[in-house]
């Protein structure tokens, strides 16, 4: 019986990982070395200043998996008053998983970024069978604000707190299981 379609355990094909990557000639000038084949780690250029960094892994949802990596991410930074600006992932795939889901969830790991102003500078990508559906683990780096970074977990009565757009998730289920709101 011949194996189903899809990708086997181990390293993504180079010629589909170099797709998914995309040209380097498209990197800002702030990545003077950034995803490719053959690259572990990636160089960048930050601001002087602090930068701002948070990780999170992507499990509790198969659905918009590229995008929720990077708004995740992006949040967890963007609440310190940085703006968020690079980010890595790395992708476990299931083995068997089909090449055309690896371009689906890299297109929208981009489309997600190129919304924050964020740019996808390295990770990492396997297919194994350690996983049972696709994760992604995401790390976004900024530079912080002109005050320096804001301890988002500091918040005294009296402070204001404004909110842009629909709540988020993670801080959705903080002010509901918080006891002093």
């Amino acid at each position: 019986m011949a194996d189903p379609p899809g990708l086997p355990a181990g390293k993504l094909p180079p010629e589909l990982l170099a797709a998914v990557l995309g040209d380097p000639a498209g990197w800002p000038e702030d990545v003077p070395l950034g995803p490719a084949l053959g690259e572990d780690a990636a160089a960048i250029l930050p601001p002087p200043g602090p930068l701002v960094v948070a990780t999170d892994p992507i499990t509790l949802t198969g659905e918009q998996l590229g995008r929720f990596a990077v708004l995740v991410n992006a949040n967890d930074v963007a609440v310190t008053g940085a703006r968020p600006r690079w980010f890595l992932a790395a992708v476990l795939l299931p083995p068997r998983t089909d090449p055309a889901e690896v371009r689906a969830l890299f297109a929208a790991l981009r489309e997600s970024l190129e919304a924050v102003g964020a740019v996808l500078v390295g990770g990492h990508t396997e297919v194994t069978p350690v996983v049972a559906r696709p994760v992604v683990v995401g790390q976004m780096l900024g530079p912080a604000g002109p005050r320096g970074p804001i301890a988002s977990g500091g918040l005294r009565p009296g402070d204001a707190l404004v909110q842009v757009g629909p709540a988020p998730v993670e801080g959705a289920a903080v002010l509901v299981n918080a006891n002093d709101v």
